[in-house]
């Protein structure tokens, strides 16, 4: 266990850190992977995702041929359900918790 130094209004205070049982660990970076999080049944999120979908991605995948796009929110529309089924590197993966 070590004792960390942190200030709470200019005064330092101590708090323990279990040090040997949380650690960093290290990540794999994932290039080329983008990501979209919100509701898919907000009509916002929907026209910017149909936006994306016929517009941007496109455009995309030509410029950088192994992008990925997730895409997480529930009630994801048929027509990114669809290119998610034609596209490998388009990913539905709908509601998370």
């Amino acid at each position: 266990m070590v004792l960390e130094t942190v200030n709470y209004r200019d005064n330092p205070c101590y708090q323990p850190v279990l040090s040997d049982y949380f650690y960093p660990v290290p990540e794999k970076e994932l290039d080329n992977h983008l990501v979209f999080a919100g509701g898919l049944d907000w009509y916002p999120n929907t026209d910017a995702m149909s936006y994306f979908a016929n517009e941007i991605w496109p455009i995309l995948k030509k410029q950088v041929p192994n992008v990925v796009m997730n895409v997480v929110g529930k009630n994801p529309s048929n027509e990114l359900l669809t290119l998610a089924k034609q596209d490998s590197n388009f990913r539905v993966h709908g509601f998370v918790d």
